[in-house]
């Protein structure tokens, strides 16, 4: 019946706005309207249409919180902020580095690191001092 009814609703609206632009790539869209995003609505409906779907669901379901919290995070937080895409080989190879230097200082100390980098333990002490 859902499915039905939802076929309703589809045919109504192209009926309705048979010239709609919610299906237009980013480059059609960029020729027409020199936009690159879909329309707002369009963006919003889907948001609030996952929101209703999680929420009749119910809250016992890990894959559906992973999800949403995925359309969060793509969605919401900035690209920037994850990849700069202006980065120089020099800036990526100085990452990669300080990466590499992190992980060998780890396996140099794992045993203290180990301790005190457990979570919900504490031994009373200050982090100790590594040279």
């Amino acid at each position: 019946a859902g499915f039905m009814v939802a076929a309703l609703v589809l045919l109504g609206l192209k009926w309705w706005r048979p010239l709609s632009k919610m299906h237009k790539t980013p480059e059609t869209r960029r020729e027409l309207d020199e936009k690159k995003h879909p329309p707002f609505w369009n963006r919003l409906v889907l948001v609030l249409s996952a929101m209703a779907v999680s929420f009749v669901h119910g809250s016992n379901d890990g894959q559906k919180g992973i999800g949403l919290i995925m359309l969060v995070l793509i969605g919401i937080v900035p690209a920037k902020f994850v990849l700069d895409l202006n980065s120089t080989t020099y800036q990526i190879e100085r990452t990669r580095d300080a990466a590499l230097h992190l992980s060998q200082f780890y396996q140099r100390h794992t045993d203290t690191l180990g301790d005190m980098l457990a979570l919900g333990k504490s031994n009373g002490s200050e982090m100790p001092q590594f040279y």
